[in-house]
Formats: structure tokens, C-alpha cells, sequence
């Protein structure tokens, strides 16, 4: 992906579109975006052949917004975070999600229980995300406030007896930002999360 991504601002540098001392700037930005809209892509594509498109949308938007504050648990490589992420969206689509019956009561609980440990932990810093000390002070509050307003709009779902499957989305995009932000924190419990660089 990397590869691909120099050739395209090399053809960008030489066309004078920008100029060389961006290059790696435009690489680390067109590949980002790159990844992201493909990720997208391909979980959007598993949640057409199961039916389940809007209800993905609900999940997308509530884990994207948590996830961009939180940090939590990142993987080094594009392929590895795709595969693992593409995975674990399609055994909840096809293993998990099924099976859960109409325990409404109890998604609610464990959602709670996932904004609590966000409100306790906010934020995890580390290498692969590297915010200085005022974006990580930022980013646990950002944080908060995001959880705490999914956390409403789930309740408000939950109370106007909306469609089960927009809610179990909505919580699992929940509960999985907050098992990431778990995961590395249990990872870097010595370190202090503002110096991770």
C-alpha cells in the first residue's frame, strides 16, 4: 500500500501539484485515507450480503467516534489491523449477533459498564498514535463527552423500544472501543500515557 501510495505523490511532485519537501506528508495522508475508506468498504460490503447496512452505519459511526478519542489498542501494520478488523466485524455479523435474542436489559448493563471504564481510563496514548501531553489531556476529555452522549442515545433507543439490531450495534461499536482502550491499558500499565511517543 505504501509503495503505491509514493508512486502516486512522485506523479503529484513531478506535475507540480506539491512540492517535494511534503512528500512524506501526502504519503502518510493519502495512505491513511486509503485504508480507512477500504476498511470501511469492505465491512460495509460483509453488512450488504447479511442485510444488515444501516445497522452498520449506526456501529461505524458509534465506534469511529469513540475510537479517534480513546486510542486504545492499535496494530503497527495496514494488513494486520484490515484482517483482524474485518474479522471481528464478520463474527459478530454471522456468530455473535444472531444469537443474542432480545436481552435488551442486559446490553444496556455491559454498554453502561463500557462508558464507566471510558470515563475511568478516557484515553490510551501509544507509539502508533503519539499524542503530546495537551492532545492526550484532550482526547480523554473528548472521550467522556462521546461516551457519555452514545451512552444517552443508546438509553433513548432502548426506551422507545427501537428496532433491536440498530441497538445491539450501536453498543457493540461501544463496547469494543472500550475492550481496546482495556486492552492497552492492561498493555502500558507502567507507562504513563502522555510521554508514549
Amino acid at each position: 500500500m505504501e509503495t503505491l501510495m509514493k508512486k502516486i505523490v512522485k506523479y503529484m511532485v513531478s506535475e507540480k501539484m506539491i512540492q517535494t519537501e511534503d512528500e512524506d506528508v501526502y504519503v502518510y495522508a493519502l495512505q491513511s485515507v486509503v485504508e480507512k475508506l477500504l476498511g470501511t468498504a469492505v465491512i460495509l460490503g460483509i453488512s450488504l450480503i447479511f442485510d444488515l447496512f444501516l445497522q452498520t452505519v449506526f456501529f461505524l459511526v458509534c465506534f469511529s467516534q469513540l475510537r479517534k478519542n480513546t486510542g486504545g489498542f492499535h496494530m503497527k501494520h495496514f494488513y494486520s489491523c484490515f484482517l483482524v478488523s474485518t474479522l471481528i466485524y464478520f463474527v459478530w455479523v454471522w456468530g455473535i449477533y444472531p444469537y443474542l435474542g432480545s436481552y435488551r436489559i442486559w446490553n444496556l448493563i455491559v454498554v453502561l459498564l463500557a462508558c464507566v471504564a471510558i470515563f475511568i481510563i478516557g484515553a490510551v496514548n501509544n507509539p502508533e498514535i503519539a499524542w503530546n501531553r495537551q492532545e492526550y489531556r484532550d482526547h480523554c476529555r473528548l472521550a467522556r463527552y462521546v461516551a457519555a452522549v452514545e451512552a444517552l442515545v443508546i438509553t433513548g433507543v432502548y426506551c422507545i423500544r427501537m428496532d433491536d439490531s440498530y441497538l445491539w450495534f450501536m453498543s457493540f461499536g461501544v463496547v469494543l472501543s472500550a475492550l481496546l482502550v482495556c486492552i492497552e491499558k492492561i498493555r502500558r500499565r507502567d507507562e504513563n500515557d502522555e510521554q508514549v511517543a
